[in-house]
């Protein structure tokens, strides 16, 4: 056994929700996530149907200027969105891919507690406190 290496073990930790507007709010948040991943794997399809080169990283960036205000989403996180859609792309060697929010599609990461500050049986995440059941090992 010299000179393999073990994978990583991954503790996944599930948290349940106290309160119906914080279910609320993070629904309303991934929403606005699927629609820019959306908007991206869109304007990514016309670009390829237009000629052989697809929509750069600068150009999706360049279109989803604003809508952090109307998705209420920080810029930041579009960005991110546009670079994994860039990442994913690139992989899958195709310009469309599957649209976000299908019954299948991968689900948006969660909220690691170790990143964020916790206190008692909350969580708090970009100043919006969420109220959480006891967490269980996954």
């Amino acid at each position: 056994m010299a000179g393999t290496e073990q994978e990583p073990a991954y503790l996944t930790f599930s948290y349940r929700g106290k309160d119906a507007t914080s279910g609320k709010h993070l629904v309303a948040l991934g929403n606005a996530t699927n629609t820019a991943w959306n908007y991206c794997n869109e304007i990514s399809e016309r670009s390829a149907r237009r000629g052989p080169k697809w929509a750069t990283k600068k150009q999706l960036r360049d279109l989803t200027k604003g809508a952090s205000k109307e998705l209420g989403l920080p810029s930041q996180v579009i960005q991110e969105i546009i670079d994994e859609f860039i990442a994913k792309r690139k992989r899958a060697r195709r310009p469309k891919l599957r649209p976000s929010g299908h019954k299948n599609a991968k689900k948006p990461p969660e909220l690691n507690p170790e990143e964020h500050a916790t206190h008692a049986s909350s969580v708090r995440w970009r100043t919006r406190c969420l109220d959480q059941w006891s967490t269980c090992i996954v």
